[in-house]
């Protein structure tokens, strides 16, 4: 299978592009910061870009089958990225006229509940 991961310079992104180099998937990463990868893998292709950013996001998607994404903060704090990409992907997803499986995988550690149970 052809996949493409985002977010794949982080902990779980990292974890997705190993499991599935081992697995024998060809991988496309598309990162900010390549160097962050570390060492090349056999079935990995590496190509520096902008997650957020759709031109950059439909320059890459049509030679995949799915697109994996572990994008998410790079630490505690509010944010956006997760809309913002969210956005993204989808805008670029539907200009390609495909229909990709995407998978969200985010992990987050806060101080305090997500979700206030009271309301």
């Amino acid at each position: 299978m052809r996949l493409l991961i985002l977010g794949a310079t982080g902990g779980t992104g990292r974890a997705l592009v190993e499991q599935a180099c081992t697995r024998g998937h060809q991988v496309t990463a598309l990162v900010r910061s390549p160097q962050k990868l570390g060492t090349a893998r056999k079935g990995l292709t590496v190509r520096r870009g902008d997650p957020l950013t759709i031109t950059e996001l439909r320059a890459v998607l049509p030679d995949h089958d799915t697109v994996l994404t572990a994008l998410g903060p790079p630490g505690p704090g509010r944010t956006t990225i997760l809309r913002e990409s969210g956005r993204s992907i989808v805008e670029a997803m539907q200009a390609d006229g495909r229909i990709y499986f995407e998978v969200l995988a985010v992990s987050e550690f806060c101080s305090r509940p997500l979700v206030n149970a009271s309301s």
